[in-house]
C-alpha cells in the first residue's frame, strides 16, 4: 500500500474542497472497498477524503426531481 494523507470533512463543501484541491485524491466513505483496492495496489491514492463525519441525515427531493 502507498503513502497517503487523510482529511476528515465535516462538511460537504469542504469535502469538495478537500478533494479537489489534491492530486491523486479520492473519497473514502463506509461501504466502499477502496483500502482493500489499495492494499493490493490497484487504487493509489495519494490523498483521502473521509466523509464519515458528514452530517448526512437527510434526503430531499428537488422540484426538479434532483
Amino acid at each position: 500500500m502507498n503513502s497517503f494523507t487523510l482529511t476528515q470533512a465535516t462538511a460537504a463543501d469542504e469535502a469538495v474542497r478537500d478533494l479537489t484541491s489534491h492530486d491523486g485524491a479520492a473519497y473514502l466513505g463506509g461501504g466502499t472497498n477502496l483500502v482493500d483496492l489499495m492494499k493490493y495496489n490497484l487504487e493509489r491514492p495519494t490523498h483521502l477524503t473521509s466523509l464519515g463525519l458528514l452530517p448526512l441525515t437527510d434526503i430531499t427531493s428537488l422540484p426538479d426531481g434532483g
